[in-house]
């Protein structure tokens, strides 16, 4: 399972959005641009997400820039 969290650009804090098997991760962003998400009460272009493989000292996680 791979970690998956979801960041706006201008913002400096993931929220977790949970596990996924590491082999369906390429449906994370087709799923958000569905399904869209709403950061301070805008709901964000599902046009500006973009995935990427992160590490800090937590260790390695998806993480899905959106904006």
């Amino acid at each position: 399972m791979t970690e998956v969290r979801v960041r706006h650009a201008e913002e400096y804090i993931t929220a977790s959005l949970g596990d996924v098997p590491f082999l369906e991760l390429e449906r994370v962003i087709p799923l958000l641009r569905r399904n869209g998400i709403v950061f301070n009460g805008d709901c964000l272009d599902g046009d500006d997400f973009c995935g990427e493989f992160k590490f800090d000292h937590t260790g390695i996680y998806f993480e899905v820039l959106v904006g």
